[in-house]
């Protein structure tokens, strides 16, 4: 089988940069990189990746509409929230949405895997 491909979902350029990397040695590939809520639907329509990074604050809405809206394209989309911002409420949100799994930021490499 070969590697998984990510999408990753974050308005800054730094830290899609750093996820990236942190993905470059693992069985995950990074198939694209959005900056905000419109071109991460773009992207994901396009591509189908096995799997999306997310964070929840982006320029046109949060990563919760976000992920909604992706969910709404693909019930099947695997979605891990990436953000600086952990706490109950919002993994509560999350899981209702539909999200999978949350790191807070910065993550690990191994936190990702």
């Amino acid at each position: 089988m070969g590697k998984l491909r990510v999408l990753i979902v974050d308005d800054s350029k730094i830290s899609r940069v750093m996820i990236a990397e942190h993905l470059r040695e693992t069985d995950f590939e990074v198939c694209g990189m959005a900056a905000d809520a419109v071109e991460a639907l773009k992207l994901y329509e396009e591509l189908r990746p096995d799997f999306v990074t997310m964070d929840m604050n982006l320029p046109d809405t949060n990563g919760l509409e976000c992920s909604r809206r992706i969910l709404a394209l693909d019930a099947d989309a695997r979605i891990l929230m990436i953000s600086a911002m952990k706490d109950a409420s919002l993994m509560t949100q999350g899981r209702e949405v539909g999200i999978h799994a949350f790191l807070q930021k910065p993550v690990k490499p191994n936190e990702i895997v």
